[in-house]
């Protein structure tokens, strides 16, 4: 393979995330090559891309680490109000399935790039199971485990106004 090609490739390969789970035998023959299938997985080597499990959920934006911040520096001379607060939150598990964590084609530096985030993380039949909490000075809520209200069994509006 010339560099021209290994280039191609590449950039054939970070277009989506559709391209990026592609086995290298699948992009061979996809592309169509004159070469081995291990002189492709070494030319891509080489220029550092592996195989590597997909990230699941990416980091924080800068956007979200900067209001983030800004809060807690509003917020850093609180005292007695910190007793007043109630925190909350939900989540929903999946239970039941497969979990497929798929792997992609990158190089060091790009796991967190758009088109190597698997955004799907369960497969298959599975049953979702709603939970929602809260905590505070002093207080722990108990679980509470909530029937979403949609075809999937996910939360909707109406059932956070519950």
């Amino acid at each position: 393979l010339s560099d021209a090609q290994v280039d191609f490739i590449i950039e054939y390969l970070s277009e989506s995330w559709e391209y990026r789970i592609l086995k290298y035998d699948v992009i061979h023959a996809e592309l169509g090559l004159k070469c081995s299938v291990r002189t492709l997985e070494r030319r891509l080597k080489q220029r550092g891309y592996f195989r590597c499990t997909a990230c699941q959920k990416p980091y924080l934006t800068k956007a979200q680490v900067i209001a983030r911040y800004l809060w807690a520096m509003a917020h850093i001379f609180w005292h007695t109000e910190w007793l007043k607060v109630l925190w909350s939150d939900e989540v929903t598990f999946l239970i039941g399935g497969r979990t497929a964590k798929e792997k992609v084609t990158r190089k060091r530096g790009e796991r967190y790039c758009e088109t190597c985030i698997q955004h799907q993380l369960h497969r298959g039949h599975t049953t979702p199971v709603n939970v929602w909490g809260a905590i505070g000075y002093g207080y722990k809520s108990p679980l509470i485990f909530i029937h979403g209200s949609s075809k999937s069994g996910a939360f909707t509006q109406k059932d956070y106004l519950t």
